[in-house]
């Protein structure tokens, strides 16, 4: 099989399946609170088609109209109203659907705004009057850039535009902004118990093997040992493990061992530099799972593991200050690297369970999904950090207004979120060009 490709394609469908998946807990949130969205792009522009129009409405004089689906009006929107109109309906129960539009035009120049309904014999209803609204509904485009997508709220910056986004109260803007990052979350939950249905929950870290001149092997360790709890903290996962002893660099903790039934304590101090290859204890460590019955039974496991990846990426500036964490691992990886894991995580998790079916390993490999929940989780955070352009720094000036009750100006307000954007445009920039020349080297246990 051709993994090289078959990696590609994931790299490509999980980025835009990542951003796709945001940009629709915008939409759906926006929708039920009735913000119009005038456009749901799949990939990025410039726009290869339109796919798709949800039904709108507009008002005609005093009456509303129902506009269909995929309806092609003979004008920009924006451009319409307050002109005088003739339009064609026929009724469907208690409604009107809208058949024909057109502006009204007379030899002279001068249009009768006069609003009148006439109904014919055969169904139809004629209306002219002054468009009062139009709303188009919702255009679901192709584009293509088939990275990703994006919404375009109506009224984004512009708290004049009536139904738009920036006329919103603000707690309606900030949960709609919240909604993006909120599926990036959901979504990780939902990849996190379909791992665990298959591998089964994280619940002992098994000591495999003890380095040499370690300071596990001096504090006696051996393989086998189950580490249950340092300082009583309890360990259940290997990153829990050395997530605590990279914390405690240096100082003597208490390890809490399970050694055939029995169980002992025993105080060992983590390096502070440890031999390339090797970790602060020196021993390699397995992790034990526990299976699950049911995805169902997953769910709560997997909200706290979500919980717990979006406390790793926040406290990352405070343990690279603490020394916690060195700056190669704090390194985040940009496209090029993320392209080369993709292409080793889909390789070794194809050949694993080729193993599996010729009967030598006893499970699969799941580092494809481990990764797509670092990346989605990674992607929900970051959205929420209060820069300018971000749905963070969006979400900060509607909370000054909620918390003041006085609005920031817009224009201030678009012009800290234009230059936010060009200077996060700037940095992402350097960084992917940073990451092309010289790229993480990630390998995979």
């Amino acid at each position: 099989m051709d993994t090289g490709f078959l990696g590609g394609l994931t790299f490509i469908l999980v980025l835009a399946g990542i951003i796709i998946l945001h940009e629709f807990g915008h939409f759906i949130v926006a929708r039920l609170l009735r913000i119009e969205i005038e456009e749901f792009g799949i990939g990025f522009p410039p726009r290869l088609l339109p796919l798709w129009r949800m039904p709108g409405w507009l008002v005609i004089g005093q009456t509303r109209l129902k506009i269909p689906a995929n309806t092609a009006l003979p004008f920009h929107p924006a451009e319409a109203a307050g002109r005088v109109m003739e339009a064609v309906a026929v009724r469907r129960g208690n409604d009107l659907l809208l058949r024909n539009l057109a502006l009204a035009t007379t030899e002279d120049g001068q249009v009768d705004s006069t609003p009148t309904v006439l109904e014919t014999p055969d169904g139809q209803v004629k209306l002219h009057g002054t468009l009062k609204e139009i709303h188009p509904g919702t255009l679901f485009s192709l584009n293509w850039i088939p990275l990703g997508g994006f919404v375009r709220p109506k009224g984004e910056d512009d708290p004049t535009v009536p139904g738009g986004l920036a006329a919103a109260k603000p707690w309606r803007r900030i949960l709609v902004l919240l909604a993006g990052a909120t599926m990036n979350l959901l979504t990780a939950v939902v990849v996190y118990a379909i791992l665990f249905n298959q591998t089964g929950i994280p619940d002992r870290v098994r000591i495999e093997e003890i380095a040499p001149a370690s300071p596990a092997e001096a504090a006696g360790m051996l393989p086998g040992d189950l580490i249950l709890a340092v300082d009583e903290q309890q360990i259940h996962r290997i990153s829990e493990l050395q997530r605590y002893t990279a914390q405690h660099a240096g100082q003597e903790v208490q390890v809490t061992l399970l050694r055939g039934g029995q169980t002992l304590v025993i105080p060992i101090v983590p390096r502070q530099n440890p031999p390339e290859g090797q970790g602060r204890l020196g021993i390699l460590t397995y992790q034990e799972m526990r299976p699950m019955k049911s995805i169902f039974e997953t769910l709560g496991y997997s909200f706290q593991a979500t919980g717990q990846g979006v406390r790793e990426i926040l406290s990352l500036p405070g343990r690279l200050i603490v020394g916690a964490v060195t700056p190669e691992q704090a390194q985040i990886a940009g496209p090029r690297s993320i392209w080369n894991l993709f292409q080793q995580s889909v390789a070794r998790d194809v050949e694993s369970r080729q193993e599996v079916a010729a009967g030598g390993q006893p499970a699969p490999t799941n580092y494809t999904l481990a990764i797509i929940i670092s990346l989605t989780i990674t992607v929900g955070v970051i959205n929420l950090l209060p820069f300018p352009a971000l749905d963070g720094g969006r979400i900060f000036f509607a909370l000054i207004e909620l918390i003041f009750r006085r609005r920031v100006p817009p224009r201030l307000e678009t012009a800290v979120h234009t230059i936010g954007f060009f200077l996060a445009l700037s940095l992402m920039g350097y960084f992917y060009i940073a990451d092309i020349l010289n790229p993480l080297v990630i390998k995979l246990p």
